[in-house]
């Protein structure tokens, strides 16, 4: 297996791909404005199905292209049930103008804290870390030693919460929670900038000192 980023839309916002060569199956992490077309194109040159869509959390930046993607490949759509609200009626919490519309896609699947999601391409582990969202999740995928974080943390920097949905001491129990519950050595791949570790975020990230 091995693990694809793309980078789209004005945000730069990551989103990522997981391959699996010998199941000929992906699944994909996030969905931001402008990335379709350039998934689209990963899964035809790997000659892989998509298997679904993992959402970290449901701001605009990180599901403006799940519509055309579920369209496009029928992969069913995971998110956690706090979250699931802003799919429904995406433009009502863009929080910013947007000059293009983001459709309506309802979720397939309501995912639940210590769920395991069992797929062709790898199992994966759900953890609810609540703090930038209601319903903000990490995906961690142990076969790979990896954890998709979206925007609950950064290389040397935590999601915001000051925008709706977000709560500064449900960030801080989350934040615990990552760190103590994985590994040193596993990498998070975070919605924005470069990929980390568990292990150097706790050394130096300076919003994780009272951790």
């Amino acid at each position: 297996m091995r693990i694809i980023p793309v980078v789209a839309g004005l945000l730069e916002t990551n989103c990522y791909l997981v391959v699996n060569p010998q199941s000929q199956t992906s699944l994909l992490i996030d969905a931001p404005p402008e990335s379709s077309e350039i998934l689209f194109e990963i899964l035809s040159n790997e000659n892989s199905q998509l298997e679904a869509i993992l959402l970290t959390h449901t701001h605009w930046d990180h599901c403006a292209d799940l519509s055309t993607i579920k369209e496009r490949t029928s992969a069913p759509v995971y998110v956690h049930i706090l979250d699931s609200y802003r799919l429904e009626n995406p433009m009502e919490h863009t929080i910013i103008p947007l000059d293009f519309n983001i459709e309506p896609c309802k979720p397939d699947y309501l995912i639940k804290d210590e769920e395991t999601l069992k797929f062709k391409t790898a199992d994966v582990r759900v953890l609810h870390t609540p703090g930038h969202t209601e319903g903000s999740v990490v995906y961690v995928v142990d076969s790979l030693k990896a954890a998709f974080a979206g925007d609950t943390i950064f290389y040397l920097s935590v999601g915001r919460t000051d925008l709706p949905g977000g709560d500064a001491n449900q960030l801080q129990e989350s934040l615990f929670r990552l760190l103590n519950e994985l590994p040193d050595d596993y990498r998070l791949f975070v919605g924005h900038y470069q990929e980390t570790t568990v292990g150097f975020e706790k050394s130096f990230n300076p919003f994780l000192v009272s951790i």
